[in-house]
């Protein structure tokens, strides 16, 4: 029985500047996720996904707002997360992970003119086995890390505001 993880491509892996900027006062998001491609039973699913990424990014201090909050604050941000599986062989899945912060932008040449688009992105791509579908969780949760980690980074004085007021 195969029983490996491959990793064949992961984001970068230093964040830069810009990246950090688009997470400075960035009051809080929204998280979304989906699950795709061929999902064997007892893989994760979409609602795990976001229960398990809610948890993981709660004690950060980064606020998780509900659909209504996300719609009224300023900048729509949305952190998606989001898990694609295709069966390789009887015994191992390729897997894809992404992980982006998408936020309402502007044009400086026309301020007028609104769009989302992802202003932060982490991923990887692997092979792994069947038997290991359940180390995916902790795959995606070393991408959360590096989110909280960036987030902490850009707002250093938020984030130990928004824990003392938990």
């Amino acid at each position: 029985m195969l029983s490996l993880v491959v990793l064949l491509g992961a984001g970068s892996a230093r964040t830069s500047a810009m990246d950090l900027a688009a997470l400075h006062e960035l009051p809080g998001i929204y998280v979304q996720t989906q699950v795709g491609g061929e999902i064997p039973s007892g893989a994760l699913t979409a609602h795990q996904l976001v229960i398990r990424v809610i948890k993981r990014i709660s004690p950060s201090g980064i606020k998780i707002y509900s659909v209504k909050e996300m719609r009224e604050v300023a900048g729509v941000p949305i952190f998606h997360v989001e898990l694609a599986l295709h069966k390789s062989s009887d015994d191992a899945y390729l897997y894809d992970i992404d992980t982006y912060l998408d936020q309402q932008v502007t044009l400086t040449r026309m301020p007028s003119y609104k769009v989302q688009a992802i202003t932060w992105r982490d991923g990887a791509t692997g092979l792994i086995g069947a038997a290991r579908l359940d180390e995916l969780g902790a795959i995606v949760d070393a991408h959360v890390d590096r989110f909280i980690h960036d987030y902490r980074a850009a707002n250093p004085n938020n984030a130990k505001k928004n824990l003392s007021n938990e």
